[in-house]
Parts: structure tokens; sequence; C-alpha cells
């Protein structure tokens, strides 16, 4: 019999609510039909009875379902309500934002009840109840209040409420918010927490938010989202949990809007697909298990993705995974072969795995920070650094291929590139700057050229080695690197070579080492960049910097700078060919003394295998500084000389920058010296005597 219930607040309903006892609906062989109107749920049972839970079942019959809630104060809660639908009447609606209703009413306690609907298919076919209001509704908080009775022993917290679309079972509506869970003092072991459990489609048009609460997808179920979703915390019921079971799916499947993971931890061994890309905040915990698929953009902003299963994007094709801040592990056994690059955005993140990935990658003008963790290495085989960005790497990298920067990037960990380079473009560099810091190291492995600078690009390279080690390690039969910007050691920075590898100074470019720096290599070398000339430089701020070979590789215009009161000690300097390979044309190199208290070459020669001419400048020139070891008197006497397979010239300009002329290049005392003779005292005589008669002709002629 019903009656009309007027112990609960009328605003709470609709027009209506009829009091439905349940006492006997215990058969599932005769559920209770609810008719059209909304139904308070009451039973007969007494506070020991309350104690479980028991199940009670009931029955859609009228296409249109007016809706229900357990009654508290009549004792509806602590109750499983099994809700059928049958082919009979398959296709149910309401109108009703909540038509399931939880009853937030608390008892003399101050304590709010607990029950559970299961809508289900009483006799398996497919079935669908759907709202029609804006949005549905679902408060699931509760403490678990088992009467209404003031009773002194009164437990609390066991379960809390449960919403559960079973399977061959769909609940469609327009949007849909479901917040709270259980709020219990006992352990979580003792406790079944709040939670809507789908193991059928649970369909919303628009907007689907869960705050502070769980939300369960069973094996073969489906929850589908055409507006925003959004995964995080409520206040006073913490973080929320999701749920995909291996076999379910939670997909976006709107175009406009996105799906968001904010406080909440998210274990996915199903499908989480999304047309859009998929935000996970500060404060997410996201992880994709082996069996679990990540299918859609996922952009972290302060969250922790875990990946252990597979990642693409909504269609099975490859996609980039964005990194603004957060932390990402990708799990040994993870399927990316459809994670397509890395791209990383404004802001600070770390790698918490090894990572293997095509391409790293700035989004556009972003200031990134990217840490990888102790023990591991992130592995990529190019990355493409866009103009305007600022990177920082920390940390372990390999880059097989080639690294590409256009921006300014800054390697505090160590960093290694070209491994799998066969060709040209292992160029690391180009028109972007580099900053090597101390303690970090950039190594460039690959059996042709690993280049800083372009021909293709609008600018020149900077890197800088500020305390940190630039290696070039390839074969030792081809130009391992080809400086084509301005690259500087400084504060302790190495730049070093294999053993019999070197270093090749090519059109435009600008090294310079200062007196704490190292360069270790056999050889450095002037060479033109693809058939183009310019001048070179290279400023060694210490006699230690530097102590191999100069090669001049049918060039001109290169320049090695001294600097003042120090000592240099050079293996061999070596012209080779003609300069641009015009016969005739002579190579050159300057060597800019600049009060440098010793320059000592041991060897001057040139290639022996085809015509070679090389001219030998100094400036800022003095006597007793300049030695070459295998220069004899002989040699130096003659405007062009021959040495070991070389013609060379010798040229050399004063402190003043004016050019030495009227005198002879001499050996003395081992020392390479330019002496303009000066007249002795019976040439002084007749040079006078001529003078006066020359000026006695004058007169007398006058």
């Amino acid at each position: 019999m019903k009656k009309l219930l007027f112990t609960l607040s009328i605003s709470a309903f609709a027009s209506s609510a009829f009091s439905l006892d349940v006492s006997n609906a215990t058969s599932a062989d005769n559920p209770l039909s609810l008719g059209t109107e909304f139904n308070i749920l009451t039973s007969n049972r007494n506070n020991e009875q309350m104690e479980g839970w028991t199940d009670y079942y009931l029955y859609i019959d009228q296409p249109t379902f007016g809706g229900l809630m357990y009654s508290t104060g009549s004792r509806g809660g602590h109750a499983n309500y099994h809700v059928y639908l049958d082919s009979a009447n398959a296709n149910a609606t309401t109108s009703r934002g909540d038509p399931i209703g939880f009853n937030t009413n608390p008892d003399a306690n101050g304590k709010r009840s607990s029950a559970a609907y299961y809508l289900e298919s009483r006799d398996g076919t497919a079935v669908s109840l759907t709202s029609t209001a804006d949005k549905v509704s679902l408060n699931l908080t509760s403490d678990d209040a088992r009467s209404l009775g003031n009773t002194d022993n009164v437990v609390y917290g066991k379960r809390g409420n449960i919403f559960g679309i079973g399977n061959n079972v769909t609940f469609n509506v327009k949007a849909l918010e479901m917040k709270g869970r259980l709020r219990s003092e006992l352990p979580s072991s003792e406790t079944e927490d709040s939670a809507v459990i789908v193991s059928g489609t649970l369909n919303a048009t628009g907007d689907f938010s869960v705050l502070g609460s769980n939300l369960v997808i069973k094996s073969g179920g489906n929850v589908n989202v055409g507006g925003h979703a959004s995964f995080t915390d409520n206040n006073g019921d913490g973080r929320s949990a999701l749920t995909v079971e291996n076999g379910a799916t939670l997909a976006y499947t709107g175009t406009g809007r996105t799906m968001g993971f904010g406080a909440v931890d998210a274990a996915i061994a199903g499908t989480v697909k999304g047309s859009a890309g998929m935000y996970i905040y500060s404060g997410a915990n996201v992880v994709v298990e082996e069996t679990g698929a990540w299918m859609g953009k996922a952009v972290l902003i302060g969250g922790s993705f875990t990946l252990n299963g597979g990642y693409s994007d909504a269609s099975g094709n490859a996609v980039a995974l964005a990194m603004q801040s957060g932390t990402l592990a990708i799990g040994a056994n993870a399927d990316v072969s459809k994670l397509s690059a890395i791209e990383m955005r404004t802001g600070s993140f770390t790698f918490a795995s090894d990572v293997s990935v095509d391409v790293l990658r700035t989004d556009g003008t972003d200031t990134s920070n990217a840490t990888v963790a102790d023990g591991f290495t992130f592995k990529a085989n190019k990355t493409n650094f866009k103009e305007g960005s600022a990177v920082t790497l920390n940390g372990n990298y390999e880059f097989a291929e080639y690294m590409h920067n256009y921006g300014n990037l800054t390697i505090n960990g160590s960093v290694v590139a070209g491994t799998a380079a066969t060709a040209k473009d292992a160029i690391i560099g180009l028109a972007g700057d580099i900053t090597i810091a101390n303690g970090g190291s950039l190594k460039v492995v690959n059996n042709l050229v690993g280049a800083w600078g372009s021909d293709k690009a609008t600018r020149l390279a900077k890197i800088t080695v500020d305390g940190g080690t630039l290696s070039i390690e390839g074969n030792a039969q081809a130009i391992n690197s080809a400086v084509s910007g301005n690259l500087t050691l400084k504060n302790g920075g190495t730049l070093k070579t294999l053993s019999g590898n070197f270093i090749g100074l090519v059109a435009g470019a600008n090294l310079v080492a200062d007196k704490t720096s190292k360069i270790d290599t056999q050889y450095i070398i002037f060479d033109k960049l693809n058939g183009a000339d310019a001048p070179k430089s290279i400023t060694l701020g210490g006699g230690n910097v530097f102590g191999g070979e100069f090669w001049a590789l049918r060039t001109s215009g290169n320049v090695v700078a001294l600097a003042a009161g120090e000592d240099y000690l050079f293996s061999a300097l070596k012209f080779h060919g003609w300069c641009n390979g015009v016969p005739g044309s002579w190579n050159d190199i300057t060597f800019d003394l600049n009060g440098a208290n010793s320059l000592t070459i041991q060897r001057l020669w040139g290639n022996g295998t085809e015509l070679t001419g090389g001219t030998l400048i100094f400036t800022d020139f003095v006597n007793n500084v300049v030695k070459i070891a295998n220069l004899d008197e002989s040699m130096v006497a003659m405007e062009t000389f021959a040495v070991e397979g070389a013609n060379v010239k010798l040229k050399a300009y004063d402190k003043n920058g004016l050019e030495l002329t009227g005198g002879n290049w001499i050996i003395q005392d081992g020392y390479l010296n330019y002496i303009v003779p000066v007249p002795e005292p019976a040439e002084w005589a007749m040079i006078l005597g001529a003078i006066t008669l020359s000026l006695a002709i004058y007169r007398r002629r006058k």
C-alpha cells in the first residue's frame, strides 16, 4: 500500500513521492512493479535485521519511469535493489535528474545511510533507460548508517553507495555528475567504497564528471562521453578512483572538448580512447597496465603517467605524447610502436624509466626542462628543437640518427648523438645555441660528419662548452666534425676526438678556448664548406690548450690567435694543395702572436702528392719568439722555398700592423727572425759623401 511520505523534504522531489514497501520483493522471479510515480522505498526490517544487507527486486514496467529513492527513516537503507527492464519494456525514459536517488538525510547521530542500485536486464535482452534531464546527479556520499534509531552501539562505515549498470543495459544521459564516497574510520580492507560500476554501457552526450568518487568499468563495459570528461577530487571526499578492466572501454567521442585527469588514481587494464587531447593534470596518477591501451594524445601537465601497455591515437595510428610538467614512466613491455614523438612544452618534467621513441621535439617557442631519473636512458632517433625554444636536458640521452637544434639547448647530463648516422645528416647545432654545462657531456658518434652549423641555416650555430665535454667519436679516415659556427670552450671545458681523428673548421667557423680549456685531438683542419671558402679562426687562451697539428686544406683566411705571455708548442703545420683547387692560388695560415712569449712549430710540411703552395703569416711579430724546427738558413733566405712537399712563403707584420720589408729572414739561435741590414761606418761615409756631392752639383746648376 502506497502513501504520501511527508517526513521527507518536499523540495527534494518532483510533484509527488509515494512510499513503496519492498519487504516482500525478495524474489527475482516475482519483482515488484514500480509504476510511473517517484517511489520512496521502505521495509519492515527491525534494527537487528538492518545489520546485514537484503536483496530486493523491482521492475520498471512502464515506458515512463518516475524514479526511486530509499527511505532512511523507514528502513530502506542497507539494501541491494535490483531494478529490472526486459523485452516487454526494453526502453524506458525518465525526465528526472535523479532517477536513481541516494538519500543524504542524516540519522540522529549525523550519519548517512547506504544502499545499492543495479540496473539489470531481466531476460538478457538489450534494454535501456534514458534520462531527458539536462544533467543526472549521483551523490554517493555515505557514512553507512544502518538505521535511524538513536542506538549507542551502532557501527558505521562498512559499505558505501553503489550504482551498477548491468550487462546488456544502456543508461543514456545528457550530462552526468557523480560525487562522494564512503566516509569511514575503518581500514579500507574492511570496507567497500561507494562507486558507479558499469558492466553495460553508459552514454553521456554532454559533460561527464567524477568528483571525489569511484568509477569502475567492468570487462565488456563501455562509458562514452561526448562533452568534457573530468576526474578529480571533491571537498571532504578526497581523490577519485578510476578502474578500467581488461576488455572495458572509456571513450571521449566529442570533437571540441577534452578528457581531463586531476586528483585521481586511474588503473587502466582496458582501453581509454579520446578523439582530442587527454590531459593528465597535477595530482593525477594514471597507470596503463600491460593489457591496457591508451588511444589518444596524452598531455602531461603535472601528473604522473605510467605506460605499460599500448599507445596510439583514437584510430590506432601514430601520435605524439606531450610533456609540460609531471612524470612519465614507460615499462619494458609497453608497445610504443605508435608513439611518434615526445613533444616538450613549457615546464619541468621527469622521465622515470627508460624511454625509446622516434623523435624528441619542442612544440614551439617553449622553455622545457627535462630530467631522466638516475639509472635510466632516454633514447630517440632524432631531435627537432624549434627556433625560439629553450631546452635543458638532465640525465642520460641517446639520439641515434641526428640532433637538430634551432633554439637554445643546455646539456647538464650526458647526450650521445649519431650512433646510427650514415650520412652528413648527423648534424648537431644547426642554427641554434647549445651550452654544455659543468658536468654535462655531448658525444657525437658517426662515421661521417658531426657538424654544427649548416649551409641551409639562416644563422650560424653557437656552442658553448662551459665546464662540460664535447667529444667527436667517428671513423679516423673520415672528417669527424665540421665547425661552421661559434664554438667556445671555457671554465675547464673540453673538446676531444678519438686518437688519430681531427676537428675541421670550415667557412665562417670561430673557435675560442680560454686558458682553462682543453682541445684533445690530433689535427685541427681549416677547410671549405660545400666548396665555399670564408675566414675561419681559432683563439687559444693558453699554451696548454692544444699541442697538435694545424692543416690548411685548399683554403685561405685562416687565423690562429695566441695570448700574451703564453708559450705554445705545436707538433706540425701542413699546407695541402692549392687554395680552392686553383693552381697558383696559395693557402695561408696567420698566427697572431699578440704578445705571446714563444711559438714553436716542430714541423712545416705539405702533403707531397700534389702541388702545394702555402703562405705562413705572422702578425704582431717580434724577433726571438718563433721557432720552426725543420727550417734552415738556406731555405728562409729565398722568397719562396720548398720544404717537405710544400712551397712556402713567409710574411710578417709588426705591432703597428706594418708589413716587414727591406730585410731578410734568418735563423738565429733557432729563432725565425727578420733582419733589416744596418750600414757599416765606411758605408755611412760613402753615403754622406754621395749626398754632399749631389748637393754641390745642384747648387752649381742653380
